[in-house]
């Protein structure tokens, strides 16, 4: 019984400490479908990004749109997914930033889209 207690405390205690990798996020429509994101990395005709098979077409319709590509990763559940996606409206365009994602499929001509992260209301 002596040694049930402590392991008991330091497992309750573990479950509620914060991970510091794991930052406050700001909110994302998530009811609509949208995520919160991370811009990982930006094209820039001196660094382009690698596009995946079969998505050639979407890179190129959000090229001549003139729209940024960036590359970006969010957390779904247990897991950390990355995704290629057009950047529209987005001044602040620096990796680290939080944007908003509409995912999209990429090999269905369509890429997917970050926003700025819309603010809450203030009362």
């Amino acid at each position: 019984m002596r040694l049930l207690l402590p392991v008991a405390l330091a497992s309750l205690l573990g479950a509620c400490a914060t991970r510091p990798d794991m930052p406050f996020l700001p909110e994302a429509d998530w009811q609509a479908g949208a995520r919160s994101a991370n811009i990982q990395a930006i094209e820039t005709p001196a660094t382009p990004l690698a596009e995946p098979a079969g998505c050639a077409a979407a890179f190129d319709r959000a090229r001549a749109a003139g729209l940024p590509i960036v590359w970006v990763s969010y957390q779904s559940h247990h897991a950390r997914h990355h995704m290629f996606a057009a950047a529209d409206g987005v001044a602040a365009l620096a990796t680290g930033t939080w944007v908003e994602l509409w995912p999209a499929d990429c090999r269905a001509g369509q890429l997917a889209r970050v926003l700025p992260i819309p603010e809450a209301p203030r009362s």
